[in-house]
């Protein structure tokens, strides 16, 4: 009768957008969770209940809204062209490529800076304006929800001797938070350092990058996100039930579904149905989309991807009996193919690669990844992902580590302690001896 009952109130909508699936529902909201004392799920014990702070704007300046509507662009195209790269379950986060193109486009230079510039749809702006930008975005999505967990961490790691230059070192660090560390690639350490990295800066969803470390990498540029949202309105697993599944081959599986009726933003169009599910105060938020009868994922991702904005504002609030399957994924796109398909190729191209305002010495990228996790329940989503750039020495190049100076003060020595701005001096002495 339960699942009489659920059917007979509103529209099913049966998801079919993953392979690796589980599935749940609720009919109470939150806030009726917590007073009736109902856990969501026993297996989403790190969820933990927080009362939302009212949602307010993120709030761009004239310039930003610019960049942030060419840098959607480049998000759309991005995302169509990793869906068409693999015909198994794929996840992957725009944000954390527009990242580390950020972090490449600091240092590129001429017809390599113009090339990322163009495919990014930032050609009119300057590199500092993106990172600027891309820097303030961050900050401000880890503060719109306090009930939602959004963060980013951004390393690069430096061969031990390679010479970096100052302004790239600088211009990182003040606009994307990005720690920078000597490494040697040879050695035995170097994985587990990077790979204790990506393991706390996305709280353990992704333990290890999928790629052996390079011993001939001069540098290897990372950055990494991690977002917990929990629903506004929680599923109850005990309205769980499990169902039919069909993949894109036809093949069925038994999976597990949440369902929930409740009231949620709709629309539907001649080639598909999307509902918005979203997370805490309604900062964050999940669109699905399931493609209409004769239609596939790849026939309306590129029309939803590009168009969100404009179908967020058709959308109206609807009594929908929402039936949706739990799911995890897990997936590793290597991006070269992905981003020389939309544009980005040079800085691929030992001969031709400009990173001149990373380094004096020729460099190029030969190595370009993503890792992404995403973990869908009945209290909400765990995401997490990591994008990664090896960099190498071109061909032809002959470096070689100057040899350290070696000075010992075994001897009588004097200091000056000085104020940089001002050449204000606040101690100075001698040494003679030490006891």
């Amino acid at each position: 009768m339960k699942r009489l009952a659920f059917y007979m109130l509103g529209l099913v909508l049966l998801v079919s957008c993953s392979n690796e699936s589980k599935i749940t529902n609720e009919s109470n909201s939150t806030q009726q969770n917590i007073q009736n004392g109902n856990e969501s799920n026993d297996d989403d014990s790190t969820y933990e209940y927080i009362v939302p702070k009212v949602r307010a704007d993120i709030r761009l300046t004239s310039l930003e809204a610019e960049i942030n509507e060419a840098v959607k662009e480049f998000d759309a195209e991005y995302a169509t062209a990793a869906f068409a790269s693999a015909n198994e379950n794929v996840v992957i986060s725009p944000l954390g490529m527009n990242i580390l193109l950020s972090m490449l486009v600091n240092g590129a230079d001429n017809s390599t800076l113009e090339e990322l510039m163009t495919a990014l749809n930032c050609d009119g702006y300057s590199p500092d304006s993106l990172a600027a930008f891309i820097g303030n975005l961050c900050a401000k999505l880890a503060d719109v929800d306090n009930s939602t967990t959004f963060k980013t961490a951004n390393s690069v790691w430096v061969q031990t001797g390679f010479p970096v230059l100052d302004n790239y070192t600088a211009i990182n660090r003040r606009f994307l938070q990005a720690d920078f560390a000597n490494i040697d690639f040879a050695s035995d350490t170097a994985a587990a350092v990077i790979n204790d990295w990506c393991k706390r800066s996305t709280e353990g969803l992704i333990e290890r990058l999928d790629t052996e470390i390079n011993k001939e990498w001069v540098m290897l540029l990372a950055d990494a996100l991690y977002f917990k949202g929990q629903w506004e309105n929680l599923f109850s697993t005990e309205m769980t039930v499990e169902d039919d599944f069909t993949d894109s081959e036809g093949n069925k599986r038994k999976v597990d579904f949440m369902e929930q009726t409740t009231n949620y933003r709709y629309l539907k169009t001649d080639s598909y149905q999307i509902v918005e599910l979203p997370y805490g105060n309604k900062a964050y938020s999940m669109f699905v989309a399931i493609p209409e009868q004769g239609q596939t994922v790849m026939d309306c991702a590129g029309a939803v991807i590009r168009n969100l904005d404009g179908i967020v504002r058709e959308m109206r609030s609807t009594l929908i009996a929402l039936s949706m399957p739990k799911f995890e994924t897990e997936f590793s796109l290597d991006a070269r193919q992905t981003l020389s398909s939309i544009g980005i190729s040079q800085i691929f191209d030992s001969q031709n690669a400009d990173f001149g305002r990373m380094s004096l010495i020729d460099i190029y990228v030969n190595l370009i990844k993503q890792q992404s996790v995403i973990k869908v329940t009945e209290s909400g989503t765990e995401a997490a992902a990591v994008t990664y750039a090896g960099m190498a020495m071109s061909a032809g190049e002959d470096y070689v580590p100057p040899t350290p100076l070696f000075v010992k003060v075994n001897k009588p020595f004097m200091y000056v302690i000085r104020e940089t701005s001002t050449g204000t001096i606040l101690f100075a002495g001698k040494v003679n001896s030490i006891d």
